[in-house]
């Protein structure tokens, strides 16, 4: 060896592995976040996803309580007039499945809230032969194995006539 690579070997003091080991060290942190980053996306699209379950069973829940063609839940409400009447968990079975063993449960009840005797009709009050029995139908759905629950409520009147 010359004089001059042996004076330039002792001149060298580990420059490139300080480099090397300051870009790895910031590779894995990159890593590291880009890893936490996704395990929350796939969190929020999971709780997206039994968001839109929940909503949609608690519509249906509503949808089959309120039904034209079954009426048996406001007739019952009907006849007691001042209890709160659960539609019975059997009227909604058997639960949907989901996944993984994740059940959809709906249950709703039937509320009298009263009687109108004229209702308003276009700003107006319609007098009229009738009176109308209101009731109030909430419809709730909730996600097994998670906290996801919606509550939906919708109104009823029905027509009967003046006393």
């Amino acid at each position: 060896m010359t004089a001059n690579k042996m004076t330039m070997q002792k001149h060298q003091k580990g420059i490139a592995l300080i480099m090397a080991l300051i870009m790895l060290l910031v590779i894995t942190i990159l890593g590291v976040s880009a890893v936490k980053m996704s395990t929350l996306d796939t969190q929020v699209a999971g709780n997206s996803i039994y968001s839109a379950l929940v909503f949609q069973g608690a519509e249906s829940a509503l949808g089959k309580v309120m039904s034209e063609s079954d009426l048996s839940n406001v007739d019952t409400a009907a006849s007691t007039r001042t209890a709160v009447i659960n539609v019975p968990d059997d009227y909604f079975n058997p639960a949907e499945t989901v996944s993984a063993g994740a059940t959809l449960n709906s249950r709703a009840t039937v509320a009298f809230d009263g009687v109108l005797d004229s209702p308003v009709l276009n700003n107006v009050a319609n007098s009229s032969e009738f009176q109308y029995q209101v009731f109030r139908v909430v419809a709730e759905s909730r996600l097994t194995s998670s906290s996801a629950k919606d509550t939906h409520t919708d109104g009823r009147a029905v027509q009967i006539p003046k006393q």
